[in-house]
This record gives structure tokens, C-alpha cells and sequence, in this order.
């Protein structure tokens, strides 16, 4: 497998926002944000609305695969932020887009990244604020809604993991296609 046969989505399974972020040797090729407040949904019980969310999130990446050998899923883990109410809904939309993928895509790996890693791979800094998230990301400009350009900047960082973890440079001519291995598991 290498990176030149490879498409990698960074995923970061908000609740309130979804972000989705498609590359191909350290660049975005495609976006996506997922709202699952507002209408239609308030009315849904939110095991519907999970799902609803985590079969679209999975039909976007399905159709961003198209001519490319692998497929990589990188997505960051929900982290416990007091509230458990969100916190459940993060868990199970974690796990119903996992489930979707493996069961409709087949991606050659998946991992998952902590937020500090996601952070030090954009800024350099695993204490970043999202501001610096954003200023570090492609998403800065007025063409992006704030929480829009938060949760693509996310997505993008968790993208970027996978790359940092094979240790792949684009502007390294030898490492043009770096060859690396299949990895399952926790970053």
C-alpha cells in the first residue's frame, strides 16, 4: 500500500457538526460538513438521527473513492466533556460510522487519533485552541461558516495523523510513494 494509491478521510464526529475531510498526499481533495441540529431533526429520537447522520457521513466517502486502490479512516475519539448526554451521542455516532464503513466500503485500515494528536499534527502544539486549528487549516476564509471551518480544520488534523504516523513527506523526492504497512488500531 502507499500513499500514492491511497485516499485518507479524517473524521471528527461531532454531534452538533460533523466534519469529513478527503486527501491525497497531504492534500485536501474534497469536504463535507454533516449538521444533524435543526430541522428535520429535532423531532427525531436520536438513535434515528445517529444513524441518519453516520449513513450520510459513509455515502460521501464512498463516492469520494473512485479511482484510488486503499482506503484509509482516520477518526478521533470522543473525549468525556462533562456532559454525558453528548458524550453518548458522539460514542454511538463513532461506532455507527465505523460499523457503516467496514460494512459498505471495506477501508484497508482504520485508526483512531486522540485530540491532542490531531492538534500537535496541524499547529505543532497538542494544546492548541481551535482558532489556531483553523488559522493552521485550508478552511480560513470568509467562505466558511465558524463552526464549519472548526469541524473541517478537525477533520484535516485527524487526516494529517495517518500521514505523521507513516512518516511521509511530499516534498521529499525519495519518499515520492512511501510504501507503508497496513496498521489497525489506536494512534
Amino acid at each position: 500500500m502507499t500513499s500514492c494509491e491511497t485516499i485518507v478521510f479524517g473524521l471528527d464526529p461531532g454531534v452538533g457538526r460533523f466534519g469529513c475531510v478527503g486527501m491525497h498526499n497531504k492534500k485536501v481533495l474534497s469536504y463535507a460538513t454533516f449538521k444533524s441540529k435543526g430541522k428535520p431533526y429535532t423531532s427525531m429520537p436520536n438513535f434515528l438521527r445517529v444513524t441518519q447522520l453516520a449513513h450520510q457521513v459513509v455515502a460521501w466517502m464512498k463516492a469520494q473513492t473512485n479511482g484510488y486502490k486503499y482506503v484509509t479512516i482516520v477518526i478521533e475519539t470522543p473525549i468525556y466533556n462533562k456532559n454525558a448526554k453528548a458524550f453518548e451521542l458522539q460514542w454511538r455516532l463513532f461506532q455507527q460510522v465505523l460499523t457503516f464503513a467496514q460494512h459498505m466500503m471495506a477501508p484497508n485500515e482504520i485508526l483512531e487519533v486522540s485530540n491532542g494528536t490531531v492538534k500537535k499534527a496541524m499547529t505543532g502544539s497538542g494544546r492548541a485552541e481551535k482558532i489556531d486549528m483553523v488559522c493552521a487549516s485550508v478552511f480560513d476564509g470568509p467562505e466558511f461558516e465558524k463552526d464549519d471551518a472548526e469541524a473541517l480544520a478537525d477533520a484535516q488534523g485527524v487526516a494529517l495523523c495517518w500521514y505523521d504516523a507513516k512518516g511521509y513527506d511530499p516534498n521529499n523526492k525519495t519518499q515520492a510513494c512511501y510504501p507503508g504497512p497496513v496498521v489497525m488500531g489506536e494512534m
